[in-house]
């Protein structure tokens, strides 16, 4: 358990990796300025919980936080800001991941070329309840969120606002 601890990754690696078989809490965290490939402050390869985290500032390939690879991530009150991806998921990627529960999440603005707030990748599962997508931007596709062939998002009593992409401002 990881709680009530800030982490400033100096821009120069990740803040917090989750090895396979391998789980970790988050609660009441901030994580800012990381830079890595797979989550430029979060790389969750095993089960992720979080509880009041707010991440920003961070750059990478793959999204701030990702999450892959039979991963699992059950999230209240995760607050996403300020993070650029070069490829998927400015916020948060998931990719081969079933289920990932958000709750109460803010994903505001975050930028990349598909998914700018988030990106659910095949055979990945994302249910978002009372969350809210806003201020995000996508170059390409999905600036609020991007699901790829056989992935699945369900919103529930959430918001998307304010999202801009030339496909897709708040969901493609």
């Amino acid at each position: 358990v990881v709680r009530d601890l800030t982490i400033d990754g100096g821009a120069n690696d990740r803040a917090v990796l989750v090895r396979a078989g391998a789980s970790m809490v988050l609660e009441r965290a901030v994580l800012r300025e990381g830079a890595s490939p797979q989550g430029a402050l979060v790389g969750a390869f095993g089960d992720l919980t979080v509880r009041g985290a707010r991440l920003s500032d961070a750059s990478g390939a793959n999204g701030c936080v990702y999450i892959g690879d039979d991963a699992r991530l059950d999230a209240h009150g995760l607050h996403v800001s300020n993070c650029t991806s070069t490829a998927l998921g400015g916020a948060l990627q998931v990719i081969g991941v079933d289920p990932v529960t958000l709750v109460g999440a803010r994903l505001e603005s975050n930028q990349a070329d598909f998914g700018g707030g988030l990106s659910v990748g095949a055979q990945s599962s994302v249910t978002a309840t009372g969350s809210w997508l806003s201020g995000n931007d996508a170059t390409s596709e999905g600036g609020g969120a991007h699901v790829q062939a056989g992935g699945a998002l369900t919103l529930v009593d959430s918001w998307a606002a304010s999202n801009t992409s030339t496909v897709g401002g708040a969901v493609s």
